[in-house]
């Protein structure tokens, strides 16, 4: 028993002296990590992203200085943080070097590593440093790696110089950029995705109110060297409100896009698809990536944030909303109908074109309107349709920009009772089609009038004076199938009598 208790207090003493040890020369200096902590939160790093060493000096005692040593391209550089101790005292001391410069190694490239570790100099007469200054190679405390990746914002492609309501194709193109990995993913057996991306809007238009919580899309497709934005790529959609950020604070991202980053880099479109009923037209986007705002799903040292700045995407110029159309009536007075409409707004308008159709499918234009260019007042608009079709006429807007860019409005549509009742059949028709004249119009010298969709004059007749049994016949035969219309107009007066569509078999 004796002997057991004399082996358990050896135990205790020599563990004490170990602890005692250890207490003297304490924890090692490290890379901090954290936000606004400098460099030690991240995996990655952009190429031009300004970066500073963010150093805790631990419990390590009897620090005076402390410094960052980086290598890369097989180079070494090392960055002080300048004094930061008395040496009266053993401190736990944080201190910051902000002489970081990517010119300091203009060969590193992208898809290369990057270490940092950390070099201490200690009080004393001289004073001396954990590691020999200058000596390549040398790996001081808390190494960590960093993989070099690439962000630019050029585009050989032009962005949209506003937004539409309505986008289709190419529209409403308001911010690009690339993320190039490099040598790392020309290497098949290492991969790279786009997991984390949030941009903010620089512009006056506001989240919530001008733009949805889901009015923002990315598109994306591997570089080539001269990929231009079509509306075809690959799509995602980014969120005001991801993550419980529901503050009206102009950011939309996402944390979980799993996109693959090819060996020839990712080229990202960010679009506007979809505006609020209501947005204020006189307010514009312009688009930057947010600090630090893009991080991918692989990590590198257990981190995979990538450290960047913010960057603007957008071209540098900010993109209007569109003019907003507040109203467009129609109505039928006198036979006529009269179409008003009023802009709140107009950002680089050109003209509108008033267009009609019997069916509300094939519309045709049928007058012009020019607009005011760019106005921020109410403005309002008046065309009157002399010569409405018997039955149901619909109206629409197409609204035409100075670039040739194009919207539609809403459509209306008026209702023209038949007055006089001419029937036409067989309707489809394979040969032979016939057209019933009413007995106040056996007199008139008519004509008729065969379009196709496009507008093409297929057919024509005219006067037409002498009818059989009241019946006109016209031979088809030799028409292709397709869907026409047929309008009969008076030949003295120029009025249409009666118009409708029939399917030709």
């Amino acid at each position: 028993m004796k002997k057991r208790i004399l082996n358990q207090l050896s135990f205790l003493i020599v563990t004490a002296s170990m602890l005692a040890a250890m207490s003297a020369f304490g924890q090692d200096p490290y890379l901090m990590d954290g936000l606004n902590n400098g460099i030690g939160q991240y995996g990655y790093i952009e190429a031009e992203s300004q970066t500073f060493n963010r150093i805790n000096s631990n419990t390590h005692s009897n620090i005076y200085q402390l410094a960052a040593r980086w290598w890369a391209e097989n180079t070494e550089f090392i960055y002080y943080s300048g004094v930061i101790a008395d040496c009266s005292s053993s401190q736990n001391i944080q201190a910051s070097t902000f002489d970081f410069k990517h010119n300091d190694f203009p060969n590193w490239g992208k898809g290369e590593y990057a270490y940092v570790s950390i070099y201490a100099e200690y009080c004393g007469s001289p004073n001396t440093w954990s590691h020999t200054n200058g000596m390549g190679g040398v790996v001081g405390y808390n190494e960590r790696k960093f993989l070099k990746v690439d962000v630019d914002n050029l585009y050989s492609g032009t962005m949209s110089p506003y937004v539409v309501d309505n986008p289709t194709g190419s529209q409403n193109l308001v911010g690009t950029f690339t993320i190039d990995a490099g040598t790392y993913t020309t290497d098949f057996s290492k991969t790279l995705s786009l997991d984390s991306l949030w941009i903010w809007n620089g512009g006056t238009a506001i989240e919530g109110t001008d733009i949805p919580n889901d009015g923002i899309s990315i598109f994306y497709e591997p570089v080539t060297g001269s990929e231009v934005f079509d509306g075809t790529e690959a799509s995602k959609l980014l969120f005001g409100d991801y993550a419980g950020d529901n503050m009206s604070n102009n950011r939309f991202g996402h944390n979980d896009l799993d996109i693959a980053i090819p060996v020839s880099g990712l080229r990202v479109y960010i679009v506007v698809n979809d505006l609020k009923v209501g947005y204020d037209p006189s307010k514009a986007v312009l688009f930057w990536i947010e600090n630090d705002g893009i991080g991918f799903k692989e990590p590198q040292d257990n981190h995979s944030a990538m450290r960047i700045e913010s960057m603007e995407i957008s071209g540098g110029n900010l993109i209007p909303l569109p003019i907003q159309l507040h109203t467009l009536q129609a109505q039928l007075t006198d036979n006529a109908t009269h179409l008003r409409w009023q802009t709140l707004s107009e950002i680089n308008f050109d003209y509108f074109e008033i267009q009609k159709s019997i069916d509300g499918e094939y519309f045709n234009t049928i007058g012009y309107e020019k607009g005011r260019g760019s106005e921020n007042t109410k403005t309002s608009y008046h065309f009157i349709d002399e010569s409405p079709n018997e039955g149901t006429n619909y109206y629409r807007l197409k609204q035409i920009d100075l670039d040739g860019t194009f919207d539609y409005s809403k459509t209306v549509s008026v209702e023209k009772k038949a007055v006089i009742d001419f029937t036409l059949y067989p309707n489809p028709v394979k040969n032979n089609f016939y057209i019933k004249i009413p007995n106040e119009y056996i007199d008139n010298s008519l004509n008729i009038h065969i379009f196709d969709v496009t507008g093409q004059e297929f057919f024509v007749k005219y006067p037409i004076q002498t009818f059989e049994n009241n019946l006109l016949l016209l031979q088809l035969n030799y028409m292709p199938s397709g869907i026409y219309f047929i309008q009969i107009t008076d030949e003295n007066t120029g009025s249409s009598l009666y118009a409708n569509k029939f399917l030709k078999l």
